[in-house]
């Protein structure tokens, strides 16, 4: 790669799941210095994520301007044509193009780091380090493909994710967390410095990982927040912070002036306590029934998958995956949804915070037995009031917030991969993608252990007590940026056409998102008119290379149990 010559330049920094509920009082207090500054003198704002919240949608939606029945992500598991078999979303099943293929395609050269969803890496004008989705070191996670190389010579390693796999002590999670996010920052200073762009993009992830498992140590209102807690504890986040300032300011002190900088987060963060188990409530109400009882050569394979993913060597999860062949191929399939009896189940779920529910459609399934139109139409109706009455036998109230359906909100070509509905739930609710837990009757047939509809997250165990919420930040700093002042009414969707017009390029016709006028300087918009394109008839439809080998969708199954996605 050579030296990009630009002489104008944009860096955009990701801070996933970064919220003003957390940040603000720091911010204006002063406490994280780099940050405050660009607070106190920029733009600043909430930043409206996508509906769900959730990582794979609306990582996919900032970087392409679309919703997700456009570009056809949500979730981190999707469901392939025709099949009951899982897969993991990454990049290439994204099916439109993306910000940096824009910028590049018109000349423009971008440098992206830490980006999830987007592995496989992508051939940019510049370089890509991919992100989240990655399924572990040995996998070409860079473009170029020696870049992976050059890092871990420059770094003396190159830290991907963290390893926090045998990691219990909070404590030293959070020492990991920081050293993650010092060599992480390091790693975008050295491809700064040797590799300017146009535009530069670094996502760092441990702000969401923080928040996920620290989040009762500073919320009062949190039913497990303890004001007797070490302190170290409840300094945890402010800690992840202070070391994400350092971070951001080395950044700065890379990147020359005239240049724009815009802090961002793909939603925001909040607490939750208690677990929906939501295909446990569809079996009680009928729409799910349960497969006979499992063979004992699939119990004997979940049993040892499920003892080696915690407990076993490296080398014998290695041999594990050489010689379990059904293990090997559908890993989360088998262990999610083994045992469904797809010839009596009309509807069920795969949830990983909100409930995506699924019917077991005729048209999408091999087995399915609900009729498309009139019949599903029917079904989402009767499903949509039924789940609204579910509510908490400890307090009474409703757990849900809305139920929504999927094609009336992201409508596109895209939609044919998204869930039927969506089950959003009131603040404090999450849901797990569990299957039902079985208890066999005399006959044989699993009937669900349905006590548990709505229960407590277990604090002790290290679990989840912060979770997704709509509500990220926005800060916009520079010479072409207006402020000091608020602005209102931005959302996820919304960045792509800005940045798109900030660096010159028109924006296409067909992205749902707008360029945010407001967020620039006074006369920005008269010297340089938003400008727009015909939309682009050649988009991505998956063609890219998206299957994972056996290796690798066992290695991302463990790393998203490790960070609490994934059972």
């Amino acid at each position: 790669m050579q030296d990009g010559g630009c002489s104008r330049r944009v860096l955009v920094v990701g801070l996933d799941g970064a919220t003003f509920r957390l940040l603000g009082p720091w911010l204006e207090r002063g406490e994280l210095p780099c940050l405050s500054r660009l607070y106190r003198e920029g733009v600043r704002g909430t930043l409206q994520s996508v509906i769900s919240a959730l990582s794979p949608e609306a990582w996919s939606t900032f970087m392409t301007g679309k919703h997700p029945g456009q570009h056809g992500v949500m979730n981190f598991l999707s469901f392939r044509p025709r099949s009951y078999e899982l897969q993991f979303n990454n990049g290439a099943l994204i099916r439109q193009k993306t910000l940096w293929r824009l910028l590049s395609d018109a000349g423009k050269r971008v440098g992206v780091v830490g980006v999830p969803m987007t592995y496989p890496p992508e051939p940019v004008n510049g370089y890509l380090v991919a992100g989240l989705e990655t399924p572990g070191a040995k996998s070409q996670f860079t473009h170029p493909p020696g870049l992976a190389d050059e890092l871990r010579a420059s770094m003396g390693g190159y830290d991907l994710h963290g390893d926090f796999a045998d990691c219990a002590d909070p404590q030293e999670y959070l020492n990991r967390l920081l050293d993650m996010i010092d060599n992480q920052a390091r790693a975008a200073c050295h491809l700064l410095e040797k590799y300017p762009s146009d535009l530069t993009m670094v996502t760092i992830g441990a702000t969401d990982r923080a928040q996920h498992f620290f989040w009762r140590f500073v919320d009062p209102s949190h039913p497990a927040y303890d004001s007797g807690a070490p302190s170290e504890l409840g300094a945890a986040l402010l800690r992840v912070y202070e070391q994400v300032d350092k971070a951001v300011e080395a950044m700065l002190q890379c990147v020359p002036e005239p240049r724009t900088v815009v802090i961002m987060s793909d939603h925001g963060f909040g607490p939750c306590h208690k677990l929906v188990h939501l295909n446990r409530w569809l079996e009680q109400e009928g729409y799910l029934v349960c497969a006979r009882r499992s063979s004992v050569r699939v119990k004997m394979l979940q049993t040892i998958w499920g003892q080696a993913s915690k407990h076993a060597p490296r080398w014998m999860k290695d041999w594990l995956k050489s010689v379990l062949p059904a293990v090997r191929s559908q890993v989360a399939s088998l262990l999610l949804l083994n045992r469904f009896q797809w010839t009596g189940t009309k509807a069920f779920a795969v949830s990983t915070q909100h409930g995506y529910v699924y019917l077991n459609r005729r048209d999408r399934f091999p087995q399915g037995v609900v009729g498309p139109g009139a019949e599903a139409e029917a079904l989402c109706d009767e499903l949509t009031e039924s789940i609204m009455g579910l509510r908490d036998a400890d307090t009474g109230k409703s757990v849900v917030k809305r139920v929504l359906r999927t094609e009336d909100l992201y409508p596109g070509p895209g939609a044919d991969a998204l869930p039927d509905l969506i089950v959003l739930w009131q603040d404090g609710y999450i849901a797990r993608s569990d299957a039902v837990r079985g208890r066999s009757d005399a006959g044989g047939q699993e009937t669900a252990d349905t006590s548990s509809l709505i229960e407590p997250i277990d604090m002790s165990s290290g679990a989840w007590n912060g979770c997704h919420t709509q509500d990220g930040v926005l800060v916009f700093h520079g010479p072409d940026a207006g402020g000091p002042g608020d602005i209102k009414g931005a959302r996820l969707i919304d960045l792509a056409p800005t940045l798109l017009h900030l660096l010159g390029e028109p924006v296409p016709e067909d992205m749902t998102g707008r360029v945010l006028e407001d967020v620039f300087a006074p006369g920005f918009l008269a010297s340089r008119p938003i400008r727009y394109c015909p939309a682009d008839q050649d988009q991505p439809t998956g063609a890219r290379e998206s299957a994972l080998s056996s290796a690798e969708q066992e290695e991302m199954a463990e790393r998203l149990r490790q960070i609490g996605y994934m059972e």
